[in-house]
């Protein structure tokens, strides 16, 4: 996804709290993403109730009406506040959707922001949370064709594959492959395949050990500015960015 003049200003981890405070209902002029790591939080989103628990996420953009329940019992969350002026196209409510990359990312902004308070690091990882909520999002709708030709992509992770391997794994023409896949993703195969990849290498970073040019090379790029370009285009800024972050400067 795109962002522009995009504009974090408020990251806050309520874990040495032991209240949850109240929000009067009002009409958002910011977004908000939390993420609910343990408790419950009870939200109203243009008067419709969401409850958060364990590992849920919930994304209120500018112009929703918002209020939240105040409570005495015990809820540890991570919530960010921010403006952006693109649409970002994700949906309100995700259901268990705190994975380890997510929660990894989480765990940079806390070391980050400890330390450096609000800076480029923390938004970074908040769009990278954003990305992979849009991007599970979007998986749901596919067909089983699209479904299985991922599945192959997945297989392939770490080297290279060609419409032809497509094609005698999924038992159908790599034409009607690269049509249906495209009707679905609005995407290509092959750059679908890069796009896996992209997202398994900032695994990688996040797992740490590997070098840059170490992490390009088991994903099968032999040229690292190649890989270096392709994840600029994709994230909106290079691996040495994304490596920053991850830690703390």
């Amino acid at each position: 996804m795109n962002y522009e003049n995009f504009d974090l200003f408020l990251f806050r981890h309520n874990k040495h709290h032991n209240k949850i405070l109240q929000i009067q209902p009002h009409k958002m002029i910011y977004c908000e993403l939390t993420v609910c790591l343990a408790g419950k939080l009870e939200y109203r989103v243009d008067n419709n109730p969401v409850t958060l628990c364990d590992g849920d996420i919930i994304f209120i953009t500018e112009g929703q009406m918002r209020s939240r329940n105040g409570s005495n019992d015990y809820a540890d969350y991570v919530s960010f506040n921010f403006r952006c002026s693109s649409p970002i196209e994700t949906g309100t409510y995700f259901a268990k959707a705190l994975d380890k990359e997510i929660r990894l990312l989480l765990m940079c902004c806390d070391e980050s922001f400890a330390e450096r308070g609000l800076n480029p690091n923390v938004t970074l990882a908040l769009q990278g949370i954003l990305n992979k909520l849009h991007y599970n999002e979007t998986r749901k709708s596919y067909s089983d064709l699209t479904m299985a030709i991922i599945r192959v992509l997945k297989q392939k992770i770490y080297g290279k594959i060609t419409l032809d391997e497509v094609s005698k794994n999924t038992f159908f023409s790599a034409a009607y492959c690269q049509r249906v896949f495209g009707r679905d993703t609005g995407k290509s195969i092959i750059g679908y395949f890069n796009e896996l990849k992209i997202e398994e290498a900032k695994a990688l970073m996040i797992q740490g050990g590997m070098s840059l040019v170490e992490i390009a090379e088991k994903l099968g790029y032999d040229d690292y500015n190649y890989f270096s370009r392709l994840f600029k285009k994709q994230c909106g800024y290079c691996p040495m960015q994304y490596i920053g972050s991850l830690t703390t400067k």
